[in-house]
């Protein structure tokens, strides 16, 4: 049987599921299924739509030809395990074994990424360049995800398998992947693109004078409220008693 991943096997899974009692997926809402040019870059709705309570629901209770979308939420789901490992104890409450943090250099993981879910996209890739039809490379790029995700994974993975063999050869103990975050990397480039405006291409002066004004913001923060601490006043404190004031009586 021809099986497809299609988005569709999730809508026909939401609307199904809200004529149940118990929910099988009561995170998916309205929004998850219909996207906006705002929410498509959400990536809260993304994790929630590819996750293993999705898996679980579209391959029990989904049709036979929804299995390949299960199988690409399932997949997904122990990546982003994989990447966002936050402490010791998640794994254990959640009961995720992709949750543990990594402590071996031979981590089957580290195994899974590689002959697992990149071979995954791998022959998924081979399977459209052998299809037996005749299809224009527009069509065929349609029938994958987008290049620029595809490359993005492969350095993803290639990256945290190095950086945390790296630092567990170095005598680290373990490793957490969720502290890997290029999230302040992306706030400071956004501070330099909304600085500059419409200027596409800044100087090595304009991106000079923007990192100065950057960094200070954030070294000279206005002070919120009518009320400003010194802390060399503070440490000076009056024990004199005050006298007491007489009522003036008419």
């Amino acid at each position: 049987m021809h099986c497809s991943i299609k988005v569709n096997h999730i809508s026909k899974l939401f609307t199904d599921d809200l004529d149940c009692g118990l929910h099988l997926v009561p995170k998916i809402t309205n929004e998850h299924i219909k996207l906006t040019p705002y929410s498509v870059m959400n990536v809260k709705l993304a994790v929630q739509v590819l996750s293993d309570s999705v898996y679980q629901a579209l391959k029990t209770y989904g049709p036979p030809e929804a299995i390949a979308t299960a199988n690409f939420c399932k997949m997904f789901d122990n990546f982003f395990d994989c990447m966002n490992v936050r402490n010791t104890q998640e794994a254990i409450l959640k009961r995720k074994e992709f949750l543990k943090p990594y402590e071996s250099s031979d981590d089957q993981r580290f195994t899974w990424l590689i002959d697992t879910f990149l071979k995954y996209f791998s022959d998924w890739e081979e399977c459209i360049a052998d299809r037996p039809s005749q299809f224009s490379d527009n069509a065929k790029a349609k029938m994958f995800i987008s290049w620029q995700t595809y490359e993005g994974v492969k350095i993803t993975v290639h990256s945290i398998l190095d950086v945390v063999k790296y630092l567990l050869s170095k005598g680290v103990p373990y490793v957490l992947t969720e502290r890997f975050c290029q999230d302040p990397l992306e706030n400071y480039f956004g501070h330099q693109r909304s600085m500059g405006h419409r200027k596409d291409n800044p100087s090595l002066r304009d991106f000079g004078y923007n990192d100065n004004t950057i960094r200070t913001q954030k070294i000279f923060r206005p002070i919120a409220g009518n009320c400003q601490n010194d802390d060399e006043q503070l440490n000076k404190i009056d024990v004199e008693t005050v006298p007491c004031r007489k009522s003036i009586r008419k």
